[in-house]
């Protein structure tokens, strides 16, 4: 009898050993990173300069220059970027 309830106990603890070891059915992580990574790339001004700079030309901070005069129409993490930039600049000048 006391073998018998020493093996049940065992087969019970390797049974949830194993079942706490199993893989689990999570999404997949690679698209939320890729798109992380995209976002990083291309900013969170990406679509404001789409909107509101596409045909300013790029170079000596005219993009910039254009998304400040169209400060009161972007998007509020644009206009967050854009004033870390100028705490940036300000702080290495």
């Amino acid at each position: 009898m006391k073998k018998t309830l020493l093996v049940a106990t065992l087969f019970v603890f390797m049974a949830g050993f194993a079942y706490g070891q199993a893989p689990t059915t999570a999404a997949p992580a690679a698209p939320v990173k890729q798109e992380m990574k995209k976002e990083r790339k291309e900013g969170p001004c990406k679509a404001d300069k789409e909107k509101f700079c596409a045909n300013v030309k790029k170079g000596q901070g005219r993009i910039k220059t254009c998304l400040k005069a169209n400060e009161n129409n972007l998007s509020s993490a644009c206009k967050a970027k854009l004033m870390k930039v100028e705490k940036h600049q300000k702080k290495t000048n």
